[in-house]
């Protein structure tokens, strides 16, 4: 699963997230709030399971950074928290 995260000029960042097939044991969504924030501000990513069964996560941040290992159970969502310290354009990647 991945969304991308963009720090612009202006010191906001922008989230899009690019859905992936659904499997047991997989993330089946990621999110990034806040939609905007400035450069060092906390940006909190949830992720939910897509199919049935718990699953193992790390979270690639897109700036070098990897956030885990983390585990994600069918019953609740996971929350993982990241500020990026730059402005530019980055990709985070929940694998799992």
């Amino acid at each position: 699963m991945k969304i991308r995260i963009q720090i612009l000029r202006a010191a906001t960042i922008l989230a899009l997230l690019v859905p992936t097939n659904a499997l047991a044991g997989s993330i089946g969504t990621i999110t990034a709030q806040p939609i905007q924030a400035t450069p060092n501000q906390t940006v909190n990513f949830q992720l939910i399971l897509g199919g049935s069964g718990d699953c193992g996560f790390r979270l690639l941040t897109g700036d070098g950074t990897v956030l885990g290992p983390f585990g994600l159970v069918s019953s609740s969502p996971a929350s993982v928290s990241y500020a990026y310290p730059n402005t530019g354009t980055f990709t985070a990647i929940a694998q799992g």
